[in-house]
């Protein structure tokens, strides 16, 4: 529903995932996304991505984003993730600011920013979702180092 590119999610696999290897290693060494794929230890089974991609390296600022499996929520994958995605944009890349953005329809995904210490920075009220036609607000925020 959030990422309209991983429609198909649900069919992911590691597989598949690992297909998509070459381009997202051409991507991290063009230093300009860099996604990763979230594997469930146990049982390896794809569960999502998490990614740090628009970077603007004159002011170390990137974007974060993620989307994980309807099967994942309500077992803290993503928010594993996602801190595991801060740190790393902030201790290996030396990022500055992370921005986010989240829909009003999708609590959870505000509550994993929140909890990060990502502060509300904007609020875009009454959009329109063009597949479904739903109303929901985005709100954008940021986090420091």
């Amino acid at each position: 529903k959030y990422a309209p590119w991983a429609k198909d999610r649900e069919n992911h696999t590691p597989e598949k995932e690992e297909a998509c290897s070459p381009d997202f290693i051409r991507r991290y060494e063009e230093r300009t996304d860099f996604i990763m794929s979230v594997i469930e230890k146990s049982s390896g089974h794809f569960l999502g991505r998490v990614e740090l991609y628009g970077a603007e390296w004159e002011n170390r600022t990137m974007n974060v984003g993620y989307w994980f499996r309807q099967s994942a929520p309500g077992k803290r994958y993503a928010s594993e993730a996602v801190t595991g995605l801060v740190a790393f944009a902030f201790d290996f890349l030396n990022a500055s600011k992370l921005n986010a953005v989240w829909k009003s329809d999708n609590a959870p995904s505000g509550k994993i920013l929140t909890r990060l210490g990502f502060s509300q920075t904007g609020l875009q009220k009454g959009l329109t979702d063009p597949k479904t036609g739903s109303q929901y607000d985005e709100y954008s925020c940021s986090l420091t180092r």
